[in-house]
Parts: structure tokens; sequence; C-alpha cells
């Protein structure tokens, strides 16, 4: 089986530093924010071996390639999971 998702995640990455000294209280109070929507596509092949005649098992390797903060989220993936047919 191959297969090709694309797709967008949206990310929010709060931070908050705090110092403080015992006679001098606090002397260090940092808050970040930043919001930022991630864009991505990911080739994939794998295998689909049936567990019966409605329920199969998916194995699937690939690697995700994101447009923004590549250096940072780029990597190969796996990904197993049952699908069930009703």
């Amino acid at each position: 089986m191959l297969e090709m998702n694309v797709g967008a995640t949206h990310q929010t990455v709060i931070g908050d530093v705090r110092a403080s000294l015992p006679l001098l209280g606090r002397i260090l109070h940092i808050e970040d924010k930043e919001e930022f929507t991630l864009y991505w596509a990911s080739p994939r092949a794998g295998v689909e071996v049936p567990l019966g005649e409605r329920t199969s098992l998916n194995v699937l390797g690939g690697y995700l390639f994101f447009h923004d903060h590549a250096a940072e989220f780029n990597g190969a993936l796996v990904e197993v999971f049952i699908r069930r047919r009703f």
C-alpha cells in the first residue's frame, strides 16, 4: 500500500520563567507565547494484513516533511492501526 498524506496543525507554545532570591525576591520573570500553523506532507508505504472478514492490521512507515520549522519537526514515522469495516 502506498499513500500520501497532507495536512496542517496549529501549534501554541507558552513559556513562563521565574527566578527569585531569598532577600531580593523576584529578580526575573519572562513570559513568551508563540502561535503558528504548520503545513506538512507525508509519503508512506506499508502493508495491510487481514485479521478477519472485516478487520485488518495496518503497518506503515514514512517521512514527515514540514514547510516551516523543518529542522525541528521533519522526521521518520511508523504508524500501526487496526481497521474495522462496518
